[in-house]
């Protein structure tokens, strides 16, 4: 999903044209991407899907680590295909997420198990919205208004670019790096697993 819109970049900008939204919705595409390969995750996801994790690997004791962020778990089936319900585990963090783990409640009976076969790769299944949130974070939101800003105005830099944005002569020249405050808010986020 797109973390922010055309038109909230063209009223950062101050510019009421229409003419650049295709422009703008491509390069939105692209920073969306590059920021999801960037911190490792996706920051707004809208529909539940299905991830298989390891009934050794991703074990230590009564927790299973997802190795990566759920904003919301739907269901947790054991290896055994068993449905363990809600009331028989704890997310990590325990209360708001996103989560990065789940703990067996040690008055719930369960351990984590293998398949049926006995083996632990894939054995158990977590459905749920895989990524930090069910809707983008503010910070994030300007963080990618301020990138594709930057990389509208990058398409006019014909010279030798500063290392900090420049006006002359009515023309905004960006600098050849992506600015500095906006790696700042992404490198809140990179690396916290």
């Amino acid at each position: 999903m797109a973390y922010t819109t055309a038109a909230n970049v063209r009223a950062y900008m101050s510019s009421s044209v229409n003419a650049d939204d295709t422009l703008l919705t491509s390069l939105i595409a692209r920073a969306t991407a590059w920021i999801e390969q960037y911190v490792g995750f996706s920051f707004e996801v809208s529909a539940d899907t299905d991830r298989a994790l390891d009934a050794s690997a991703d074990v230590d004791g009564m927790t299973l680590y997802f190795g990566t962020w759920c904003a919301s778990i739907t269901t947790v089936t054991n290896g055994d295909t068993t449905v363990i319900a809600s009331t028989k585990y704890v997310t990590e963090p325990r209360n708001d997420g996103p989560f990065y783990a789940i703990t067996l409640k040690s008055s719930s009976g369960y351990v984590w198990e293998n398949d049926s076969a006995g083996d632990s790769e894939d054995a158990i299944t977590v459905e749920g919205r895989w990524g930090w949130s069910t809707a983008v974070p503010s910070d994030i939101e300007h963080a990618t208004i301020r990138m594709v800003a930057w990389m509208y105005h990058q398409r006019n830099n014909q010279t030798e670019q500063p290392d900090r944005t420049v006006i002359m002569e009515g023309a905004i020249i960006s600098p050849a790096t992506m600015p500095k405050d906006i790696l700042s808010i992404f490198d809140m986020y990179r690396g916290r697993l």
